[in-house]
């Protein structure tokens, strides 16, 4: 992902840094907490953090959410961006982000055989140009 501050982030998603520097480098996006693997990932989310301490090895987090909380017991190594809607500010970060390239995109929809055609064609695609593609069949934001 090209680098993004903190503080753009905060101003494209219409949010406010409550907590942390503006100055941080987001250099990953993530929508649930299982997919944050690496330090500087923004994670979206409306659900509560239970357990900020797990989250500590992959520090610096920058979470953007609509969920309050309180400063103080937000950890020095979590970012806090507050939104008004956590989903709303997910997608303004991705109309952002996509703006930001000029590349074709190919969306594959259906009932069934979507991940097999999608593997299809990156590796169609793969053997002459520069292909990414969701992970196995992550291919949507719902839950």
């Amino acid at each position: 992902m090209k680098p993004l501050s903190v503080k753009n982030l905060a101003m494209i998603t219409a949010g406010y840094l409550v907590h942390g520097s503006e100055d941080t480098l987001i250099q990953h996006g993530a929508y649930r907490l299982k997919q944050v693997k690496k330090s500087n990932t923004a994670l979206f989310t409306s659900k509560r953090i239970v357990n900020w301490k797990s989250l500590e090895p992959l520090s610096p987090l920058v979470l953007v959410t609509d969920r309050v909380y309180r400063p103080s017991n937000i950890p020095d190594h979590v970012m806090l961006i507050q939104v008004a809607n956590a989903e709303e500010a997910y997608w303004k970060f991705v109309h952002f982000y996509r703006s930001q390239f000029h590349i074709p995109i190919v969306a594959i929809t259906g009932t069934s055989g979507k991940t097999t055609t999608k593997e299809m064609i990156k590796h169609i695609l793969s053997a002459d140009r520069k292909v990414t593609a969701t992970t196995l069949s992550s291919n949507s934001r719902t839950a």
